[in-house]
């Protein structure tokens, strides 16, 4: 049984450190695609929380900004599912006007925040978060891209 009574500590998770990357939207332009992963560490619990401020810049595989119209859906992803569970769908609209400085600044982070449903979500030890992008782009560069946001962290006692 876990026992999550340890202390809470922020933890940045980003394309760089995800568990996984994909690159391909291909013939799923405009329908979601799973862009990335992040697994949960063992004897570790996250729980992303509504209002976390998002830092985004996605670009194509010819280095040009995804489309403002696109949306940034995140999930949930146990380890043997092949299909996300949606929690909250993010406009990437305002990241495309704004430099990843003033996405990282006081001043925008407001226009920025995650909105989940019931106040976030905890995962546990193999779950996922996932990532997946609904956008007019074919194929996404994950490595020349940012998407940075935090969870809370619980180690098990």
């Amino acid at each position: 049984m876990n026992n999550f009574t340890g202390q809470s500590v922020p933890r940045n998770l980003n394309l760089s450190n995800a568990t996984k990357t994909f690159t391909g939207v291909g013939d799923n332009v405009g329908n979601p695609q799973l862009i990335a992963y992040w697994e949960v560490p063992a004897n570790t619990r996250w729980e992303l929380l509504d209002g976390e401020s998002i830092v985004a810049e996605i670009v194509d595989e010819n280095g040009d900004e995804i489309d403002g119209s696109s949306i940034l859906i995140f999930g949930g992803l146990d380890v043997n599912q092949r299909v996300m569970t949606e929690l909250a769908q993010h406009e990437y609209g305002p990241h495309e006007i704004l430099t990843v400085a003033q996405q990282s600044s006081d001043e925008y982070k407001e226009k920025l925040r995650l909105r989940i449903p019931g106040g976030g979500r905890a995962f546990g030890p193999r779950k996922r978060i996932a990532l997946a992008l609904e956008t007019v782009t074919e194929k996404v560069d994950p490595s020349a891209s940012v998407v940075s946001f935090r969870v809370r962290e619980t180690k098990e006692a």
